[in-house]
């Protein structure tokens, strides 16, 4: 069997990485093994997802991109990844600065501010609940579930230092109360509240990654919105990661639960780019 022959960026977006390629052509035909392969840390390239870009399927829309999880699923819609997708298309002459672009969640504006950093214009947030309360072996724990494109369940504590996020995180990615899609879990602590300069810490428990990562776009976005829904903080509102990078999350508050104009910017890197025969 001819191999494939695949040009590939490996990208990441505070600290969230991706294998990126430019599909435009339609060369992929098995999306989760590619992303199994290529993604996998000791025999691949290394990464939390891989991202297509292919033709839109509407003239608006410069391209569509696909967002392919390290276990073969295909998620909705990812924050970072899309900064990321936004840096290629505008680097590798695929879209101008500002553009649309297609995701199973929706359409995304993004806009390429500087080679470090890029902002994108999220949908905006849906099946909003407070005051979930998920029961564990260990015990109770009390979050809200809000949906950025992909759903996010978040729980605020006093301390994130010393809590396992890996088993607390499994446990309730896979609750009944979230089936049958499960969810994204977040982990916040409040820095700093206020009607200036609103910050909070984050560690996230990703759905098809199955493990913590270094960031998590769409779970910033889901905490920062609850934060300000639920705790008084008042937008923008810093979101400092788990790999210390922050994403600088501004929305508008319209009612109790009404959120609208969500954007998210931070930064991104090309980390390098490749040859691979597959």
């Amino acid at each position: 069997m001819a191999k494939l022959a695949l040009s590939v960026a490996k990208m990441q977006a505070a600290g969230n990485d991706f294998v990126v390629v430019n599909d435009m052509a339609r060369r992929i035909s098995s999306p989760a093994r590619l992303a199994a392969r290529l993604c996998h840390r000791q025999f691949g390239v290394g990464a939390d997802g891989l991202i297509l870009l292919q033709p839109a399927r509407n003239g608006r829309s410069a391209y569509r991109m696909r967002i392919i999880n390290s276990d073969g699923s295909e998620a909705e819609m990812c924050g970072n990844g899309s900064r990321c997708a936004v840096k290629f298309a505008v680097e590798s002459g695929l879209a101008p600065a500002s553009h649309i672009f297609e995701t199973l969640a929706g359409a995304i504006a993004g806009r390429y501010l500087s080679p470090a950093k890029v902002r994108v214009a999220l949908t905006e947030p849906s099946e909003f609940r407070s005051n979930v309360v998920v029961p564990l072996r260990s015990g109770r724990i009390r979050g809200t579930f809000i949906n950025t494109g992909v759903p996010h369940f978040v729980t605020f504590v006093r301390r994130l230092d010393g809590l396992d996020v890996n088993v607390l995180g499994r446990e309730i990615r896979t609750h009944r109360i979230f089936s049958p899609r499960g969810t994204n879990v977040n982990f916040a602590q409040v820095l700093k509240s206020g009607r200036r300069n609103s910050r909070i810490r984050l560690r996230t428990f990703e759905r098809g990654v199955e493990s913590e990562t270094l960031a998590c776009g769409t779970g910033a976005t889901a905490s920062a919105i609850v934060a300000a829904l639920t705790r008084g903080l008042c937008p923008p509102v810093a979101v400092v990661t788990t790999g210390g990078s922050v994403l600088t999350i501004q929305f508008c508050i319209g009612s109790p639960t009404g959120v609208s104009t969500v954007t998210m910017e931070g930064p991104v890197e090309k980390v390098f780019e490749t040859r691979l025969s597959i």
